[in-house]
C-alpha cells in the first residue's frame, strides 16, 4: 500500500478495486445527455460572439446585438433540464442573480439593466446544466470553454502577425497593445491567461496521468498562446498566470498530505482567505484617506494605479448614497469630463465595489459568496483526484483503462476550475472580469458547478 492510505481509503469507499470505476458512474439524466452537445455548442459560441469585434464583420456587425439575445434565450430556455445536482452546485451563482434580480425591481433605469441581467442569468442556467451532466459530458462541455478562448487567442496573435497596423492599438498609457479579433486587451488577455495556466499546469502536474507526448503538446499550446499575454501587454494576465501555475502546484502536493485529504476545511480556508484578501484589496485602498487631486482625465482612463483609485472611491461614494439596494445594474461612475458615449464602457475594475455600487450591501455579500463557493469547489477537486490517483497507485496491476480516462476527467476538471478560479479573481480585482466581461461569469460559473463533491456520485 503506498502512502499507508488504506484505512482513509477505506472510509472513502475507494479501497475496492474492482468497484473503482463504479464508483465514479450513475444512471445517466436521459434529456441532459440528450442535449448535451447542444449546451457545449452554446458555451462555445457564447464565448466566441461575446469576444469578438463587431466591427471587424463591417455591415454584418448589425447582427450581433440579436444574436447575443438570441443565445442568452436559448441558454435560459434549458434550465427545465436541470437536475438537483446541478443545481445544489449552483447555489452561490443562483443566490448571486436572485440577489440582482431584487435590485432590478427597484432600478428606475430597469429596461437598461434588464440586458445585462439577462446576459449573467443564462451563463448560471449553463452552468446549472453543466453541472447535472455525468464526468465525461462535463470534461466535453470544459474542452468547448477552452477551444473556444484557444481560438479567440491564436485568431488574435496570428492577426497581429499578419495585420499590425489594424490589431494593435494605443490606449492607455500611449503604448501599443494588441486588440486582435477581441474589442479590448482585457478580454484578450483574460481569456489567454485562463488557457495558458490549464495547459501549462497540464504539462506540469498530468505526469501519471497523461503520456509525454500529451504533456509536451500542452505544455506548446500553454506558451503559444501566452505569448498573447506579452503582445497585448497584459500584466493583469502575467500575474494570473502565475497565480494558477502556483495555485495548482500546491494543491497537487499539498493534497498528498494525510491529515489534508481527512480535514479539507482549513486547506479551503487558506484558498477562501486569499480569494476574499484579494477582492477586499481595492475596497481597503479606496476606503483610505488618498487625497487624489492631481488625477488628470488621461490618468482616469489610462489605467494607471491613479486612475484605478479614482474609480474605485467613485464606487465606494456611490455605495455610501444607497446602502440597502445600490445604484442599479445600468449605472456607471459618471464624471464631468467622460463622454456618454463612453459610459457605458467603463465599470469600477473591482468585482467587489462594482456590487456594492450596483446592488448594495446584499451584492457585496453575494460576491463574497460565490468566491466562498468556488474556493470549495477548487479544494473538493483537489481531493477528489488526490483519492482516486492513491487508490489507483495502492493496486496499479488492477488499474483498467477506465481508471485512466476517469484520472485524466478528473484531473482536467480540477486544472479548469482552478484556472477559472484563479485568473477569474485576478482579474476582478483591477479589470472587469465579472463585470462588463461577459465570457469571464460563463467560465467562472462552469467552473464552480462542473467539480464533484461526493466520492460515489461524479
Amino acid at each position: 500500500m503506498h502512502f499507508g492510505f488504506r484505512s482513509m481509503l477505506s472510509s472513502q469507499n475507494l479501497t475496492d478495486v474492482g468497484g473503482r470505476s463504479q464508483n465514479f458512474k450513475h444512471r445517466r439524466p436521459p434529456v441532459i445527455g440528450v442535449f448535451s452537445k447542444f449546451i457545449n455548442f452554446l458555451i462555445f459560441t457564447y464565448i466566441i460572439i461575446w469576444a469578438l469585434d463587431p466591427a471587424l464583420f463591417g455591415g454584418a456587425a448589425v447582427i450581433f446585438p440579436a444574436a447575443r439575445w438570441l443565445l442568452a434565450v436559448a441558454m435560459i430556455l434549458l434550465l427545465p433540464l436541470a437536475t438537483p445536482k446541478g443545481i445544489g452546485k449552483a447555489w452561490p451563482a443562483i443566490f448571486f442573480v436572485i440577489v440582482l434580480g431584487a435590485t432590478l425591481l427597484l432600478d428606475q433605469e430597469r429596461s437598461e439593466a434588464f440586458p445585462i441581467y439577462l446576459r449573467i442569468v443564462s451563463t448560471v442556467t449553463v452552468a446549472i446544466l453543466v453541472g447535472s451532466m455525468t464526468l465525461d459530458k462535463r470534461v466535453r462541455a470544459a474542452r468547448s470553454a477552452l477551444f473556444a478562448s484557444a481560438a479567440i487567442v491564436l485568431s488574435s496573435e496570428l492577426f497581429g502577425v499578419v495585420a499590425p497596423s489594424l490589431a494593435y492599438k494605443l490606449i492607455g498609457l500611449d503604448r501599443p497593445r494588441l486588440y486582435g479579433v477581441t474589442t479590448h486587451p482585457g478580454i484578450l488577455g483574460y481569456l489567454a491567461a485562463f488557457v495558458s495556466v490549464f495547459y501549462i499546469s497540464k504539462s506540469i502536474l498530468g505526469r501519471g496521468s497523461y503520456s509525454r507526448k500529451e504533456r509536451r503538446r500542452s505544455f506548446f499550446v500553454g506558451i503559444t498562446v501566452g505569448v498573447a499575454l506579452l503582445m497585448a501587454d497584459s500584466r493583469t494576465g502575467q500575474i494570473a498566470v502565475a497565480v494558477g501555475l502556483g495555485v495548482a502546484i500546491f494543491l497537487i502536493f499539498v493534497l498528498r498530505v494525510p491529515w489534508v485529504l481527512r480535514n479539507l476545511a482549513p486547506a479551503w480556508l487558506a484558498l477562501a482567505t486569499i480569494s476574499l484578501l484579494a477582492v477586499s484589496f481595492p475596497v481597503w485602498i479606496a476606503s483610505g484617506a488618498y487625497e487624489l487631486s492631481n488625477v488628470s482625465k488621461g490618468d482616469r482612463y489610462s489605467g494607471s494605479t491613479l486612475g484605478r483609485i479614482e474609480i474605485w472611491q467613485g464606487g465606494i461614494r456611490e455605495f455610501e448614497r444607497n446602502k440597502s439596494t445600490g445604484a442599479g445594474l445600468a449605472s456607471t461612475f459618471r464624471t464631468s469630463d467622460m463622454s456618454e458615449a463612453q459610459e457605458p464602457l467603463f465599470y469600477y475594475h473591482s468585482v467587489l465595489i462594482n456590487y456594492l455600487a450596483k446592488a448594495g450591501i446584499l451584492g457585496g455579500a453575494a460576491v463574497i459568496l460565490i468566491y466562498l463557493g468556488i474556493s470549495w469547489s477548487v479544494m473538493s477537486a483537489a481531493r477528489q483526484f488526490s483519492y482516486f490517483r492513491l487508490n489507483m497507485q495502492s493496486s496499479p496491476s488492477d488499474a483498467n483503462k477506465d481508471d485512466h480516462e476517469i484520472a485524466q476527467n478528473l484531473l482536467t476538471l480540477l486544472l479548469y476550475a482552478n484556472a477559472g478560479w484563479a485568473v477569474t479573481l485576478v482579474y476582478s480585482v483591477t479589470e472587469a472580469a465579472l463585470q462588463n466581461m461577459y465570457p469571464s461569469f460563463l467560465i467562472f460559473f462552469t467552473a464552480l458547478t462542473l467539480t464533484t463533491r461526493k466520492n460515489q456520485q461524479l
